[in-house]
This record gives C-alpha cells, structure tokens and sequence, in this order.
C-alpha cells in the first residue's frame, strides 16, 4: 500500500528550491547469456558490440535515479528505475545517460521558480536542466570532488555537490532488506518486491516522520 501511495504520488510530487539529482545502485544481477527472458537486451548487446565475443553471462545493475530537496528530512525526495543495461562481467554501474534523464522525465517535477538543480558531474543531468531553464552546478567525483562553492540564485555564493542525496541514498539501501533479491526466480526479470521496497521508502521519507498521519491517507 505504501509503495502505491508513492506511485501515485510520482504523478503529482513538485519539487522547489536547492535541489540535488543522481543515481544509484541498489542490486547487481547475473545472467546468462542465453537467457530467454532477456534475449532482447542480448541482442542490443550483440549490435553494439559487433565483433566482440559473447561473455558467458552479462551482469545488470538494478538502478534508481532521483532528485532530493535540500532542507534535512523535511526535503521531499523522488525516484525512478533507470534501463537496464547488460554489461560484461566487472563492468560498474553506467553513467546516466541523456536517453536515461529524460524517459523519465525526472527534472519537469521541479518548480522552475528560485530552483536550482546540482549534480554530480553526469553530463546528461546537466542537459536536461538546461533545457528546462534550471540553473544548474555539479561536482566531479571521478576527480574526488565532493563538494565546491559556485554562485547560485541572486548570485548568492552556495554548495554545489549531492551530499544529501549520497546519504538518502545510504538510507534507501539500509532500509530494502538483504534478503530481496534483485532478481524474481519465476520470472528471471527484475523482483518487483525490490520496487516495492524502494517506493515504500520514498513514501516513508517524504511523509516527514509523521506515519500515522500518512497512515490515515492511505485509508481514505
């Protein structure tokens, strides 16, 4: 019910003021290179990599991509899946792409009005605030930047940097529990308890600690 309540809230959520976006990820799977249940990212695989040789299995990290409004607990926070995208054995998580940032479509849930947006360094979370008009500031962490003053609204000095989405982040990952795979075993495709874990989160979080009152809306 909870993970409903925020599906339905994706719909409706706006987002104001000093606002971070990133992604994250929160499972890894395994799978084989026949894989039936798969067989069009293999493909997609195939023609992007002509020539390659096919590895035995590929590995997928289940992605969440966000937004988090700065302001403590009181900062309401969105998310998303992201693609999955079949990678050769040790590869890490994708960079959000700009095909990524915008099927979601992430970035038109911000208020354009006295709202900034701050990401990591991810080129495509740029473009995207670029075309909603959105002033926008990133980090780059590739070079152990984390955090870096720029000039913000009304020129007013500000912090650019994801910190608080990096401990959203850390929290959404303490809170699914471990034994939720990332992978349903009937299916082989991605376990939908794992959404509903992530969607219950981000509706705990942006109930602003009062859960009985949140409670009582979803009754009505």
């Amino acid at each position: 019910m909870e993970a409903q309540a925020a599906r339905s809230q994706k719909e409706t959520i706006r987002l104001q003021g000093r606002i971070e976006c990133d992604a994250t990820s929160i499972r890894k799977m395994y799978i084989k290179n026949n894989c039936a249940e798969w067989s069009l990212h293999i493909e997609d695989w195939k023609k992007k990599h002509t020539g390659d040789a096919l590895p035995k299995y590929f590995i997928a990290y289940v992605r969440v991509g966000g937004l988090i409004e700065r302001g403590g607990r009181d900062g309401k926070v969105l998310v998303t899946p992201l693609p999955v995208i079949l990678l050769a054995p040790g590869a890490r998580p994708p960079t959000e792409s700009n095909l990524d940032v915008s099927e979601f479509d992430l970035v038109n849930s911000i208020v354009n009005r006295n709202s900034m947006l701050f990401g990591d360094g991810a080129r495509a979370w740029r473009k995207a605030a670029l075309d909603a008009g959105l002033p926008y500031a990133s980090v780059n962490h590739s070079i152990l930047e984390f955090c870096r003053q720029v000039h913000g609204l009304n020129q007013m000095p500000v912090t650019a940097g994801t910190q608080t989405l990096d401990r959203a982040w850390q929290d959404l990952k303490k809170y699914v529990p471990s034994e939720i795979t990332a992978k349903d075993k009937k299916t082989k495709k991605i376990n939908p308890a794992l959404w509903d874990w992530i969607y219950s989160w981000m509706w705990r979080r942006n109930s602003q600690g009062d859960l009985w009152a949140a409670m009582a809306e979803l009754f009505h």
